[in-house]
C-alpha cells in the first residue's frame, strides 16, 4: 500500500513540473538582457523549434530548473545546462 501511495505521489509531482516551468516562461522577462538571463538565444545548433515559435522576431533563452524555481543571478547561482527557449513577442515556447 505504501509503494502504491509513493509511486502516485511522485506520478503527480512529476506532472505537475512542466506546467511549474511553463508558468516560469509565461512570466519571464521579455527583454533581450546583453549580461545574465534571459538573453538572446542564436541557433547554432539548428534545434527543431515548434510551430508557435515560427516568425519571432527574437528568441530568448533562461535557465530552468526541476524544481521550478526562478534562476537567481544576484547571489551567483550556476545556471546549469537546461533552458527554456521562447519567443520575445508572446512567450511562446
Amino acid at each position: 500500500m505504501k509503494i502504491a501511495a509513493v509511486v502516485l505521489a511522485l506520478a503527480t509531482v512529476a506532472s505537475a513540473s512542466p506546467l511549474v516551468r511553463r508558468d516560469l516562461v509565461q512570466n519571464a522577462p521579455d527583454e533581450n538582457r546583453h549580461s545574465g538571463y534571459p538573453h538572446r538565444f542564436y541557433d547554432y545548433e539548428n534545434l527543431p523549434m515548434s510551430s508557435a515559435c515560427d516568425g519571432a522576431s527574437m528568441m530568448l533563452e533562461l535557465p530552468v530548473f526541476a524544481d521550478g524555481h526562478a534562476y537567481d543571478l544576484e547571489n551567483g547561482e550556476d545556471p546549469g545546462a537546461v533552458r527554456a527557449i521562447y519567443s520575445i513577442d508572446d512567450n511562446s515556447l
